[in-house]
């Protein structure tokens, strides 16, 4: 029998730059707070058109209907685009986090895989996917000093607001799966509209920090590539 040689040194994966998928997402999340913004619209018109038809104390017409149609129909646009951006968002997760170890960082608290996998746990998905990002963040640093480790969580300021707008958004949408039915109440102005309007509102600003995210982060990973010397 002949002794085995010697394994051959481990070696991160090459540096993954950020491609088409990212015009993509950044072109989705745009969609969603376009969507968002549509239907605070639309809620906005329908309330005024509701009131002007009390007030002459008519009951509601065809027309009020068809308008409340047209805000089911963007909803559930809404929902289509939620679910592209989720999937989209996801692979740049993944492509990020797994750049982390060609970029010097070391001690990683996930694996690429779990930091995607992260989303997906009932309950911890509130807390874990911020502490991926946050990692992302950190060891994405420009300044290639320090040993790789996560940095400080004050070194994270856009990270943290983003999470706590879309998780503030999500819980009050009652997510995707139930975009028609908690609006059937539709002469009821108030209660359930009044917090799906405020949903709708904090989506919009969730979405924009999220593009603000996503375009800090690739920028300082090719910073950092470039600071250690890769071309």
């Amino acid at each position: 029998m002949t002794a085995a040689g010697p394994r051959p040194a481990w070696r991160p994966a090459p540096f993954a730059p950020p491609g088409r998928a990212r015009t993509a997402l950044l072109l989705s999340l745009g969609a969603n707070a376009a969507l968002a913004w549509i239907v605070v619209l639309g809620f906005h018109t329908f309330v005024q058109r509701l009131w002007r038809a009390m007030s002459e104390r008519m009951p509601p017409g065809a027309a009020l209907e068809a308008h409340w149609g047209q805000i089911e129909t963007a909803r559930r646009l809404q929902g289509l685009a939620w679910v592209v951006t989720a999937v989209l968002f996801l692979l740049w997760v993944g492509r990020v986090y797994g750049n982390l170890p060609a970029l010097g960082a070391h001690r990683m608290r996930f694996s690429p895989r779990w930091a995607v996998g992260t989303f997906f746990v009932p309950a911890l998905n509130l807390v874990w996917p911020f502490l991926v990002m946050r990692e992302v963040w950190n060891a994405s640093d420009p300044d290639p000093g320090g040993d790789g480790a996560p940095q400080p969580p004050r070194r994270a300021p856009w990270i943290l607001a983003w999470w706590a707008l879309f998780v503030t958004a999500t819980l009050l949408d009652f997510g995707p799966w139930r975009l028609v039915e908690d609006l059937r109440t539709r002469l009821s102005v108030g209660g359930p509209t009044t917090v799906l309007l405020a949903a709708q509102l904090i989506e919009v600003a969730a979405a924009v920090l999220a593009i603000v995210v996503v375009l800090q982060v690739d920028d300082r990973q090719a910073r950092r590539r470039r600071a250690l010397g890769d071309p």
